[in-house]
């Protein structure tokens, strides 16, 4: 409830107009201030507003916070305008000796709702491209013989149906609203941002494992072992002949993406990412390449950077195999 504001609506009778007066509604309330305490007439209507119906100043602002995981004591805190992360962590006693920094996850309500419209407009646009796409192949069919003609629309009618399958599955995705905390997987340190209402901040126990998905034969998960670089979890999960190794990229385990652009400033050859040590947490994903003019290929030519769709959209692991499958 907004304590600081309320309104009460009447109708001035000899202008016939509508007018506002305003009050404080704690004052009324809490403190029994006469001088808010204002006479209703008959037909006022008054108003009390919560503090999510007008923005009140931050320092007002109720913020309650989730914090789960290898903490003190886990639990919904409330926090002060302007306290971070690390503050709130220390104030509940502290990080568990099992904790994983590189791997925490920072979920926020006004990034999701950002990644959600995001989504909606790549997705709105993908499906004009899979329609106009269609009408184009259909239109420039230059084949005479009724049968192979037939044979050739059917082909386009079924790769159209494919991609719009594929549409349909990533249009029901859900983004978590993560924020890529771009963390020191050597040294990692939680980042001093300030917290918001509503965020969800997990840290978790350290995995033994890395992810690896994509056009591989072996695609689950793998133990870590301490050194072993993309390049060895490559190998092991062995990639398929359709796999695109050329832009093979790096889920981290904080949420951002490491692609071969940004080899040079981890200390790998760019455009190379074979040399780079993956931690625990990280998932390895090989595309499949896109050599083919099919519906698919339609469907993923203005994606091709599968990096792209997934660090601003916020879909994570779970949109490889929807993009895939």
């Amino acid at each position: 409830m907004n304590w600081d504001y309320a309104v009460i609506e009447r109708l001035d009778r000899g202008e016939l107009k509508t007018r506002l007066i305003p009050f404080n509604l704690g004052r009324v309330v809490l403190n029994a201030d006469e001088s808010q305490n204002i006479e209703l007439m008959p037909g006022d209507v008054v108003t009390i507003f919560g503090v999510r119906d007008l923005q009140v100043p931050r320092a007002r602002q109720t913020r309650l916070v989730r914090l789960e995981g290898e903490v003190s004591a886990p639990g919904i805190y409330s926090v002060e305008s302007g306290e971070t992360l690390p503050q709130l962590v220390a104030r509940v006693g502290g990080l568990t000796r099992d904790a994983y920094l590189f791997g925490t996850e920072l979920s926020r309500e006004s990034v999701r709702k950002q990644q959600s419209a995001t989504l909606q407009t790549v997705v709105q646009k993908l499906e004009e491209q899979v329609t106009a796409g269609a009408a184009s192949r259909a239109a420039n069919l230059t084949v005479t013989d009724a049968t192979q003609l037939a044979m050739q629309q059917q082909r386009i009618q079924a790769e159209e149906r494919l991609a719009r399958e594929r549409l349909n599955r990533l249009r029901t995705m859900k983004p978590s609203g993560r924020i890529a905390l771009e963390l020191d997987p050597a040294s990692p340190q939680l980042p001093t941002m300030t917290l918001e209402d509503g965020d969800r901040i997990v840290i978790p126990s350290r995995p033994s494992f890395v992810g690896v998905a994509g056009a591989v034969y072996n695609d689950n998960v793998l133990v870590w072992r301490q050194g072993r670089t993309v390049g060895d979890y490559l190998q092991s999960a062995g990639p398929t002949e359709n796999a695109d190794i050329a832009n093979l990229f790096v889920l981290r385990a904080d949420g951002s993406v490491t692609t071969r652009s940004q080899g040079s400033f981890l200390g790998v050859g760019r455009g190379d990412l074979k040399s780079l040590v993956m931690v625990p947490g990280d998932t390895l994903v090989i595309p499949d390449k896109v050599d083919r003019e099919t519906g698919y290929t339609a469907f993923v030519r203005g994606i091709k950077d599968w990096t792209q769709i997934i660090y601003q959209l916020g879909l994570g692991a779970a949109a490889i195999q929807v993009l895939r499958n």
